[in-house]
């Protein structure tokens, strides 16, 4: 786009225009591709829950790492934050379904949960 176009489509997701049509016109396409707020928190969180996850499966059986995780998760409002703000963007699925863990479904049914009674 021309520094002096009277067009500003910054922040558009498309923007397709023709401002005189004439013989020997031609049409300007912009295309700008951005991953929305909600998505990006999304995957953000997914990937936060899965490195968590797969961290302490190395070091805690099966049975434990849901509610470590649920600690960590807990006591950490950066990551708290991450994630409770992509269940409640996305939803609870969502995020289970980014997740690959056997632990992620019961993680979030406990994050949602407390979540849920703090409000």
């Amino acid at each position: 786009m021309p520094e002096n176009s009277k067009y500003d489509m910054r922040g558009s997701t498309f923007g397709n225009f023709v401002d005189t049509a004439q013989d020997g016109s031609r049409q300007q396409v912009v295309q700008s591709i951005s991953i929305s707020q909600q998505q990006q928190t999304l995957a953000e969180a997914a990937k936060s829950v899965q490195e968590l996850l797969d961290y302490l499966s190395k070091t805690y059986s099966s049975v434990e790492v849901p509610a470590k995780a649920e600690e960590i998760i807990k006591n950490d409002p950066k990551l708290r934050g991450r994630v409770v703000g992509a269940i409640k963007e996305s939803g609870k699925k969502a995020l289970e379904e980014l997740v690959k863990h056997p632990s992620v479904s019961i993680l979030l049914a406990a994050v949602e949960g407390w979540e849920k009674g703090t409000q």
